[in-house]
């Protein structure tokens, strides 16, 4: 799996993640390598699993090092500072050399390579050559270390990693009195495992079957309970490394077999020989009852196994990669957690793969485990189900289009007694794949969807319903996915190609709404209304359209004329509509009529948004009224039946009244909202502890360094709103009507908080008119010198030196028609780029590498792409970035509030009027950050006349011309007026 990582921090290539295997040692051994280099300060360039380098295998070494430079190995190794090798259960009778030839090659590479928690054994020479090359090599038990003396190979003896694992202390299966028999390695199938399955014959119904290879490890997290669940065991017998590990941890007597190499004799050499052991099962039962009457032995050697930790099996990393960003306890749960959903679905995947080829292998030789036997073979059969439904899908669909050709060919053969019945084919073809494709899409497959849809459009491009599955399942987003961004616009431009009729239109103006051409949707749908009489849906999306281009007038008469249809019908059709129509109206500065439209509203029974009303009375100056009309509905409706009541106390704690222990403060929104409300912050510190003795703050998971290393006396914990799983999200017991807000450590924090609230609505306290802003702005985050240095380096690279530099952003990449206007292309900017003598810097993530090409082709040399910063993850570079900017122009988003924070001098652009009340005249500076300059025209939507005015704006700015500084004056509550 592929990872993002943060430029801050050294990147590791982990190999042989055998994780994804449901063992129990395998999870435990993963997931503590995976915490411990997090929480050291490293991130992960990529991950591969057992198996995934197997291809790397051949004849030679040549061969092989070859099959590593063509691959996606070669370039992560190019990109990583260092090489991890997992070498558990590996490197042993010339197994595991695809990981050692990438060790190999990336020694020729010069990368530092560490191999850890391994044994070796009876290994070729050419290989022994490799392991000498390695900087570390670090063995779990003394027959490998003795091993590799004996080959003069360097390497380090560090028990093995699953001691480390984060075990729980709760167990799940109380197993008083029973003798327990793992599972055991296959190749002791006849004399181990038969010698485990006759001891377990032997104790009758106090024996129990207790495999280590389980899909509940995995599925429902049971491997955390594992050693709490076999330390109320009588006697544990088993044929593993790691299960004799388990035994030593628990304390439990036990008595260990051997497995497919001389680990366990190792681990009984470890222990001082004082492990019963038995090499092949002989003398099982006296070594049995001998470990039974002696339990006083096994605490003794649970003992001395804590007291081999800490390890320190990546001392030798830490040494020649340091990283100077550990994370905490709490970063490193929340970096951890997406990474292990991740394993843990492969693993899910693993097991039923691997399940008849293993563990069914075993059950089948004992009927007194018939009833697992049975589990597997009903999972098998619903899987097989499964299959053989898609399969038979697939069949009908390979059917139809066998059908097709042959129709297609009598047709272009003969003449046309088949084509009604090859277009009934065709039509039947898209029906199925329709279907297909709506089934994915409920289910949650938005992958497959797309793909479903796209099949069903290539037959017929006018299925409007796939239209909307299309562009549903994937938008039009450049660079998220290029090649289904390129497969869209094909799509568009084929129905343009078709000649006209009421399905051309419907199906041209559907795909056009969604963000592609709002001005051609409105175009169809006028021409579409001249046809037949639009339906509900079809005039909503129309004005929809008409309002995304700046036909304001148009766009409210629509919206009004559809609320007062629905008014008395249709509620929620009513609901959207009013919705809608107030936001037309705040963007085209007509806020007196949106605050009296939603008192008709009102009157008339329908509960208008208030979020957009809000927004009418900041325009009008009212921000006591506004602050309280946006207050987070979550906190009125949910946090309420949750939480301690909130939003009192947090006011009577602001004014000194009382002193709260505990707050949790939830910052609701995008980034560029948080941004924006941690301006806030500093006040909110002043109040810890004398008001406030902890306060807690949720955000999004790109802020929280950036927001903990700023405000130290605030906790932070991150969150990924609006995804399905959130980080630290580890048992789900978070409701999910929460799950926008918190995570699950978030909320249990929150269950014993005295106030819970949303960070909005402490406006109403801090911020109630201009002058509130005014006394306390300030700039919120710094970058750190690394940051500055490396992303000065970036820079240098970048155009010419003389030139200023000038960041672009372009905008949200979400398609909405209440956005539209102020979303820009690369293309807009072209008489800037020639009029103005600068650098300009393009800070948009998802821009369109085409459109970069094509400017380049027509002249534009003095654009740039910053390629070495993640412009969409990494936002302590970004900021860097932005802070070592002459200027940054951009519509009002989350880069114009990084850049305000970091005191960049910027201009935002907007063409809607709704923005209109955080730039006060005279010098339309921005309320929320001094440094930022707002630039609108006089005509609301009028992106053109913007356009014009900002290459002057922007010589402005860069002291061509004399820039005015002075303070704003500030306006009475209620008196501010918006042109």
């Amino acid at each position: 799996m592929q990872l993002l990582t943060s430029s801050l921090r050294p990147r590791i290539l982990y190999l042989n993640c055998t994780g994804i295997q449901a063992h129990l040692g395998c999870i435990a051994v993963t997931h503590t390598h995976l915490g411990q280099l997090l929480a050291a300060g490293y991130d992960f360039q990529r991950i591969y699993p057992t198996f995934a380098t197997r291809f790397i295998a051949a004849d030679t070494a040549a061969d092989a090092l070859q099959r590593i430079a063509t691959s996606a190995i070669a370039d992560d190794i190019d990109v990583a500072d260092a090489v991890v090798i997992n070498g558990e259960g590996t490197i042993h009778h010339d197994r595991g050399r695809d990981l050692l030839h990438i060790a190999q090659y990336a020694k020729r590479e010069s990368k530092p390579v560490f191999i850890v928690n391994a044994v070796i054994q009876e290994m070729s020479g050419d290989y022994l050559d490799i392991l000498r090359t390695v900087d570390d090599l670090a063995v779990r038990e003394p027959a490998s270390a003795a091993y590799l003396s004996a080959m003069s190979v360097a390497h380090r003896l560090v028990p093995d990693s699953f001691l480390e694992a984060d075990f729980a202390a709760k167990p799940t299966r109380h197993l008083s009195g029973r003798t327990l028999v793992t599972d055991w390695h296959p190749s002791r199938d006849t004399d181990v495992g038969i010698a485990m399955l006759n001891a377990l014959n032997a104790v009758g119904d106090a024996g129990l079957f207790y495999p280590l290879h389980d899909i509940t490890y995995v599925a429902e997290e049971q491997w955390r309970h594992q050693i709490a669940n076999l330390s109320t065991a009588d006697l544990i017998i088993t044929g593993r490394h790691h299960g004799a590990y388990a035994a030593l941890l628990a304390g439990r007597p036990f008595v260990m077999l051997s497995s497919n190499t001389h680990k366990v004799e190792g681990l009984s050499q470890l222990s001082g020989g004082r492990i019963p052991f038995s090499p092949d099962g002989e003398g099982l039962k006296d070594l049995a009852a001998g470990a039974r009457a002696d339990p006083d032995l096994f605490k003794d050697l649970q003992e001395q196994l804590r007291s081999w930790a800490p390890l320190g099996t990546f001392d030798p990393l830490l040494a020649a990669v340091p990283s100077a960003a550990p994370r905490g306890d709490m970063e490193t749960r929340a970096a951890l957690a997406p990474l292990w959903r991740c394993l843990l679905g492969r693993a899910t995947d693993f097991w039923w793969q691997r399940a008849a080829q293993s563990a069914l292998h075993h059950i089948q030789m004992n009927a007194r485990i018939v009833s697992l036997t049975h589990k597997i073979r009903a999972r098998t059969d619903q899987v097989n189900s499964h299959h053989e439904r898609l399969k038979s899908a697939e069949l009908k669909i390979a059917q139809l289009k066998a059908s097709n050709e042959v129709l297609q060919k009598r047709v272009l053969e003969a003449s046309h007694p088949s084509a009604a019945k090859l277009e009934k084919i065709t039509r039947q073809l898209s029906k199925a794949q329709q279907t297909i494709g709506q089934l994915y899409f409920r289910a949650g497959n938005s992958i497959a969807a797309w793909h479903a849809a796209a099949r069903a459009l290539d037959l017929d491009p006018l299925a409007e319903g796939q239209i909307t599955l299309l562009f549903k399942s994937q938008p039009l987003v450049p660079r998220a996915d290029q090649r289904k961004y390129d497969y869209a616009n094909k799509l568009l431009s084929r129905l343009h190609s078709l000649e006209d009729s009421e399905a051309k239109l419907r199906a041209l103006a559907k795909a056009c709404s969604f963000g592609p051409d709002y001005a051609c949707a409105a175009d169809c749908y006028d021409r579409l209304e001249k046809i037949v009489e639009l339906d509900v849906r079809q005039r909503m999306e129309s004005a929809l359209c008409h309002w995304a281009i700046g036909r304001f007038d148009r766009a409210a008469t629509m919206f009004r004329a559809i609320f007062q249809q629905a008014v008395a019908s249709a509620p929620p059709v009513a609901l959207q509509a009013a919705t809608q129509l107030i936001g037309v109206l705040n963007q085209s500065g007509r806020f007196d009529e949106a605050i009296s439209f939603l008192d008709a509203a009102t009157a008339l029974g329908v509960r208008a948004d208030l979020g957009g009303v809000y927004v009418s009375h900041l325009g009008k100056g009212n921000f006591g009224t506004a602050w309280q009309l946006c207050r987070d509905e979550p906190e009125d409706l949910l946090f309420p039946k949750y939480f301690a009541a909130g939003i009192a106390k947090l006011g009577a704690a602001l004014a000194g009244e009382v002193r709260l222990d505990h707050v949790v403060l939830t910052a609701n929104g995008g980034v560029g909202d948080e941004i924006r409300t941690a301006t806030l912050y500093s006040e909110l510190e002043d109040l810890v502890p004398d008001r406030i003795g902890t306060l807690i703050m949720t955000c999004d998971h790109r802020l929280e360094p950036l927001l903990s290393r700023t405000f130290p006396r605030l906790n932070f914990v991150p969150v990924s709103r609006y995804y399905i799983q959130n980080p630290a999200d580890l048992r789900k017991t978070t409701p999910h009507e929460l799950r926008n807000y918190f995570n699950d450590a978030s909320f249990k924090l929150a269950k014993n908080a005295d106030a819970v609230a949303g960070v909005f609505s402490l406006l109403q306290f801090m911020r109630r008119d201009y002058a509130d802003f005014l006394r306390n702005r300030r700039v919120v985050f710094t970058p750190t010198p690394s940051e500055t240095e490396h992303t000065r380096s970036i820079l240098a690279g970048l155009g010419r030196p003389d030139r200023p530099k000038i960041g672009i952003g372009l905008g949200t990449h979400l398609s909405a028609a209440a956005r539209a206007l102020n979303v820009f292309r690369l293309s807009d900017f072209v008489e800037t780029f020639r009029t103005v003598d600068a650098d300009f810097v393009v800070l948009s993530f998802d821009v369109d590498a085409d459109e970069i090409r094509q400017l380049s082709d027509q002249g534009i040399t003095n654009l740039f792409w910053p390629a070495d910063i993640d412009l969409k993850d990494d936002l302590a570079l970004l900021m860097a970035l932005v802070a070592e900017l002459d200027l940054v122009v951009s519509p009002p988003n989350m880069l114009i509030d990084l850049a305000g924070t970091v005191g960049a001098a910027s201009i935002c652009l907007f063409t809607t009027h709704d923005y209109r009340w955080r730039f006060p005249e005279p010098d339309l500076r921005d309320v929320w950050h001094t440094n930022v300059f707002g630039l609108c025209p006089e005509r609301a939507g009028d992106k053109a006349g913007l356009l014009e005015a900002l290459p002057q704006a922007i010589l402005r700015h860069l002291g061509k011309v004399e820039l005015p500084i002075a303070d704003p004056p500030i306006p009475g509550a209620g008196s501010q007026s918006v042109p």
